[in-house]
This record gives structure tokens, sequence and C-alpha cells, in this order.
């Protein structure tokens, strides 16, 4: 009896421990579809729905670009983007500073789109749209749009960029491109597309002074774009302002990368490589952090070499500090009790340059050294200066700093001397009664000491109004002063300072003070350059042009100017005025003016980047010269007309001019 009534309980076990053991594959949710170009409202999509997937829940027609939930493993926080499939490039993304929990949950209504956390609360979600939302598009252009019952846009994520623009994508002015972490960013306004480090004003890169850039437009920028032949800032009237030609590709990514890089990679249609075209800025120390901080960045070879400035030590961490008690000038002191007037400032030492300078006006220019330093000591944001001793131009550096870059190999005629701002160490204060025991010995030693400053004072400016007396029944005689001694300073037995003092040139000022002129080279040094102008190269109606070398190595052209000409030039500030102006000339396709010397009328000297190919009237007036191709031709005389376009319509100053020699 009781095997029978067994029998019919041992399929019954068996059943049960089946369901028990398929538990789990019953509860686990089936895989959701991957949705074709449209989605409509009622939509969730979350990690676990689709997990197998890899979060990817909506392509394009073609499935080009994809929407997924970003993560790095299945149950680690998401990020909502779009995704170029081919590449598995993220070109959008809706919360890349802010990732979702896993079990977040991303949703589309009539509302828009929304980014729910486990709370009911939304991490993202679109604005408040006009109308109700009818459907949810993702093109092959890589746009995301929210459309409405008429299938006209109410959202799009063109207009919301994060790091990257596509071809056909635009980025009007006022608007930028930024980092994930917020760190630098891309702003287009009216005259160009900038490079910006963090939030501050410190700029590092711009469109306009790259060396592959053209202008072919006065208009006001209205727009950045690109296409599949170039990268381009608009007019209103879709003509271009600026452009920069590339290789041709099918598709164009403009990316800004963490590092501060602006990128332009270019998509040929096929396989899963994008090819950098431009990469902005090109050199390896012109970032803002290409080292640590006040770390000096130095380009040897193809190799970057960070070290401390003398002045200062290598932190474990990365970037240098101070080496004794004392620390470094912050933002935050000027919130707490440190007075800035006991600021002190330490030497970066000569030939250190800072990124941002080569983009940022002068906080003061033809002030001295001294009004410099004040500036940025009465400045609580300020945390060091630069100081241009030749132009009298004091560039300021606010709220953060960061590499410094080193100029001797970098072309950069004067950078200025640079400083930084430290605090004394907050030191305990003493008890009273000690300060009281300490006031009776202290009392003497000060009036002891301000005696002999108050005598040596008096015998100082007696000394001086002897010399005064002395010096006015001489002959007057003027100087210049352009960052090198005055010529008053000039030893009496030296041949060329006779030559000076006894020149034509006396309508000089007793100071000349000229924002932006280059270096200035004595006489004496230029005579050494050229070997006393043995190597003659050229020759004009302006003078004769002589090859040298500088002192580092750099092979120079030096232009005499003839003594006949310098008569037309009225006087000397007027010469360096025209210096100045011709010193801030840079472009591609002009011949850089390094520096000049001006001493007297009859020694007045340009020098130039030389041009190792010669002249060009070779070619075109010598028989027997080089024989141009005809590319070689069309490159000479586009190079001319862009050098030209500059000149009349590119630089701030607009030149005017007679004759160009190419």
């Amino acid at each position: 009896m009781a095997a029978k009534l067994s029998s019919p309980m041992a399929p019954t076990r068996r059943r049960m421990l089946f369901l028990l053991l398929n538990l789990p594959l019953l509860h686990r949710p089936a895989a959701t579809p991957v949705a074709i170009e449209f989605l409509y409202p009622n939509f969730t999509a979350s990690s676990i729905n689709f997990i197998e997937k890899g979060g990817l829940f909506l392509t394009s027609t073609s499935s080009t670009f994809s929407a997924i939930l970003s993560s790095d493993s299945p149950q680690s926080s998401f990020v909502f983007s779009i995704l170029h499939t081919p590449t598995s490039t993220i070109v959008w993304s809706a919360n890349p500073a802010a990732p979702a929990p896993y079990n977040s949950v991303l949703s589309l209504s009539t509302a828009g789109l929304a980014i729910s956390l486990p709370n009911g609360s939304f991490l993202w979600s679109t604005p408040v749209l006009s109308r109700h939302a009818a459907a949810l598009q993702l093109t092959e252009s890589g746009n995301l749009l929210l459309l409405d019952a008429a299938n006209m846009s109410l959202w799009q994520s063109f207009d919301h960029p994060t790091d990257t623009l596509l071809s056909s994508q635009r980025l009007p002015v006022g608007s930028s491109l930024t980092t994930s972490a917020g760190d630098y960013r891309l702003l287009v306004n009216f005259e160009d597309a900038i490079l910006f480090w963090s939030n501050g004003d410190q700029q590092y890169w711009r469109l306009s002074t790259d060396p592959l850039s053209v202008k072919d437009l006065n208009d006001p920028v209205a727009y950045m774009a690109s296409n599949g032949s170039g990268l381009y800032l608009f007019s209103a009237g879709g003509r271009a302002v600026y452009f920069v030609n590339l290789p041709l590709t099918k598709l164009k990514f403009i990316r800004l990368e963490p590092t501060g890089q602006l990128v332009v990679m270019g998509y040929s249609g096929t396989g899963s490589v994008l090819n950098n075209e431009l990469v902005a800025p090109s050199g390896a120390c012109d970032l803002p952090l290409s080292c640590g901080k006040l770390d000096v960045c130095t380009v040897q070879s193809r190799d970057v070499v960070c070290n401390c400035p003398a002045s200062l030590k290598a932190l474990p961490s990365g970037g240098c500090s101070p080496t004794d008690s004392s620390s470094l000038a912050a933002i935050s002191d000027c919130a707490g009790n440190k007075n800035q007037s006991e600021a002190s400032y330490l030497s970066l030492g000569s030939k250190t340059g800072y990124f941002a300078n080569k983009f940022a006006i002068p906080a003061r220019a033809g002030g001295n050294f001294s009004s410099c330093r004040s500036l940025c000591t009465v400045n609580c944001f300020c945390l060091g200066f630069f100081y241009q001793n030749s132009s009298k131009s004091c560039f300021l550096i606010k709220n953060q700093i960061g590499s410094l870059l080193s100029t001797s190999n970098q072309g950069i005629v004067d950078s200025g001397e640079g400083y930084i701002k430290i605090l004394p160490s907050t030191q305990p204060q003493h008890d009273s009664a000690e300060s009281s025991n300490f006031v009776p010995i202290l009392l003497p030693s000060i009036a002891g000491i301000l005696f002999v400053v108050i005598l040596f004072v008096g015998i100082y400016c007696l000394r001086r109004h002897k010399q005064r007396s002395g010096n006015n029944k001489q002959a007057p005689l003027r100087e210049i002063y352009l960052g090198r001694k005055p010529w008053s300073q000039l030893t009496s037995d030296d041949s060329s300072t006779r030559d000076i003092l006894n020149s034509e040139d006396s309508e000089n000022s007793d100071e000349i003070s000229i924002k932006g002129l280059p270096q200035r080279f004595t006489y004496a040094e230029l005579v050494t350059a050229t070997n006393n102008f043995s190597t003659k190269i050229g020759s004009g109606g302006f003078g004769e042009v002589f090859r040298g070398e500088l002192p580092d190595n750099t092979t120079v052209a030096v232009k005499r100017i003839s003594a006949g000409i310098t008569g037309s030039i009225h006087g000397k500030k007027e010469f360096c005025t025209e210096i100045a102006v011709i010193g801030s000339i840079h472009h591609v396709n002009l011949v850089r003016l390094r520096g000049f010397s001006a001493e007297g009328r009859r020694r007045r000297l340009l020098v130039y980047d030389y041009m190792n190919r010669g002249s060009l009237d070779r070619s075109l007036f010598c028989t027997g010269g080089p024989v141009l191709e005809w590319q070689e031709r069309m490159d000479v005389a586009v190079g001319a007309a862009r050098g030209l376009a500059y000149l009349h319509s590119g630089c701030d100053r607009k030149i005017v001019h007679c004759d160009v020699k190419p």
C-alpha cells in the first residue's frame, strides 16, 4: 500500500525541482529588440533591458550612428550617448559629467527625454517642449531629434554639442565645445574660434593665427562648421571668413580632447579608423598643462622634457613649489586672512615664457617693472606676472597658473621675465608678555639702524647733486632706451660709442617706449653676426642684404638701410614705431622680422628670417636660373596673394605698402 501511494508523488517532486532550478530564468527579462531610426512615447531603456546589446537601443537607417547607454561593465553607471558605429566614437552625451547609476531608467514620453534615478528624481532631461513629442529620430548625420505630430523638430542634439562637432553641424557664435571635466573649451565669437583653459580668460590657440588658416573675408563670424574638405568659420551669409583646407573625406569629426587639444579627424567611409588631419595647437609645449604646474616645458628632438625652474623644487605629486616654507599664492587666499601686501616674488629665470602671453593683451603698457609688480600685488587674483623690458608691457597671470615653456628654441624674441607671487607661512603668535618684554630691547636697535640709513641716504643725495651739477655743464646728450643699456652708460673709449654720440640723430627723445618692438640688437652684435658684412646676398632700393649667424646658430638676413633712405624716416621714434608695426606681422607667407638696430641714422639695420632658397627674381628674370614648374608658380602666386590679403585686412593694423618683393 505504501508503495502504491509513493509512486504518484515522485513525478510531482521532479517537476517542483525543475521549476526551482529554472526560477532565475523565468524572472529574467526578455531581450528588447533594437529600434531603427524612430522610437515613440512610453519607451523606456535601462542597462538591464539592453544588457545583451551592450546598451544599444536605437540605430540610424544604415546603422552609421547608434544611441546607447554607455558603461564600463553591466552593473556600472551609464552615460546616454550617440555613437559613430564603425569607429566606436562617442559624438554626443547627455550626462557626461554625471553618469547615471546602473538601475536608472531612460524614458521617452510626450514631455521629452529624461533619465530618472531609482528614487524617482530626474538626473537629466530635455527642456520644456513647446508641443507634445510624437517621436524620437536618429538620423544618418548623427543628429538626435524630438519631433511633434507634424514631424517638426522640438529639440535636437546638434543644438547642444558636448566635446564633438560633426560634418554639417554648426557651432554658432556664443556656443562652445567643452571637455567632460569642464577644464577646456572652444568658444566661437564674432572674430575667431578660441581655445580657453577652464573658465578663465587664458587663451592658448586661435584659428586665425594657425599656420594653416587662411582669411578670405572681413565679415563678422556667425558660426563654425566643417565639411568633407576643411574647417571653416562662416559669415551670416554662408561665406567663409577663415578656412583650413584638409584632405577630402566622407565625414569630419572636430573633437576637443581631454588634454585640451583640438583635433579634426577624417573618416573615409570604410574601416574603423579615424585619421588626424589637424591638431591644434601643434606645439608640444603650447598646452596649459604640457607639464606640471610651473614646470618648464622644453622640446628636445621629438620629446618633451619637464623641469622645475632653479628657484623652485619638484613635488612628488608633480609640479613645483618654493624651496622654503613659503607658499604659492592661490585665489583661495582672497577669502582668507593672508595679507597680500606681504607678498614677495620669485624669478622664473630668463628665456622662460608662458603659453597664454602669446594671445594676451598687456594689463599695462609703457610702465616700468615696479608698476607691473605693484599691479599684481594689489590684485589677490594675480598669481604672477611677466614683464617685457623691450616693449615695457606687463602681463598678469590670474586665477590659475599652468606650465611654463622654454623660449630658447621656440623662436620667441622677447618673452619677458616672469615672477610668481609667494606668501609667507603663517607663524603662531607669541605670548603678549614675551612681546612686551621684547619691545625695550628692539626699540634701541631700530633707532640705531634708522640713524645709519638716514646718514647713508644723505651722503648719497649729496653725491648725486654734485654729479648732476657737473653733467649740466656738458653738452646735452639725448639717449634712447629700447631694452638695452642707455647710450650714456657706454664706455667713452669705445669707438662705436663715439660714433653714436656724434651721430646726426639729435631729434630723439630721452626715452622711447613703444609697445610691440621686436628684439633690439647692437650694431656691434650685427657686425659680428655678419662677419663685418662680408657675405652679400642681395640689394635693393632700401639698402643691401647680408647673410649672418646669431649666437644660437640661427641664420638670418641683415638688411643695412642706406643712409639716404633713413633721412626720409623723420626720427628714431617714428622709425621704431614702424618697426613695431612690422614686427607684429605674423603670417606663414610673409618673412618675419626678428629684430633691428637703431644706433644713429647711418646705423639702422633690420634682421629677418633667412630664406635659404634665395630670391624669386632668379627664376623670373635671370637667364639660366632655376625653372619653376606650373604647380610651383601657382603656389607662389597664391602664397603672395594670401600675404597681401593679410597685410590689407588680416592684421591688427592695416599696412600701407608700395612694392612687394616675393
